[in-house]
C-alpha cells in the first residue's frame, strides 16, 4: 500500500519546475506502474485480469485528478505508459509466481 500511496502523491504534488527531457516522464510512469502491479500480481490468486484493469484505472483516476487539480495535467500519453507498465509487470510476475510457487516440473 505504500507503493500505491507513492505513486498517487508523486501523481498529484505540483510538477517540478522545469518538465522532464525527452520520454523521462513516460520511462517514470512505465517503471512505477510495473513494479505495483508486478509486486501485486506475484501475491494475487486467480486470474488476472482484474488486478491489471484496477491498476490501470488507478493510473486513469490519477490521470483525471490531476487535470482537476489545476497545478499539473493529465495525458494520453502517460495513460498508455502507466498500461504499458501494468502489461510489463503482470507478464513479468507471471513466471515468477510460478517459480515461487513451486509450479513448474522439474526437466526429467
Amino acid at each position: 500500500m505504500a507503493l500505491v500511496g507513492l505513486i498517487g502523491w508523486g501523481s498529484l504534488m505540483p510538477a517540478p519546475a522545469p518538465a522532464s527531457p525527452g520520454y523521462t516522464d513516460k520511462l517514470v510512469h512505465l517503471t512505477a506502474y510495473t513494479v505495483l502491479a508486478g509486486w501485486w500480481a506475484l501475491g494475487w490468486r486467480g486470474a488476472f485480469w482484474p488486478l491489471a484493469i484496477g491498476v490501470f484505472g488507478y493510473g486513469a483516476l490519477l490521470e483525471v485528478l490531476q487535470t482537476l487539480g489545476g497545478t499539473r495535467t493529465g495525458s494520453w500519453g502517460d495513460l498508455a505508459a502507466n498500461g504499458a507498465g501494468v502489461a510489463a509487470g503482470v507478464l513479468a510476475a507471471i513466471p515468477l509466481r510460478q517459480r515461487m510457487r513451486g509450479s513448474r516440473r522439474p526437466d526429467a
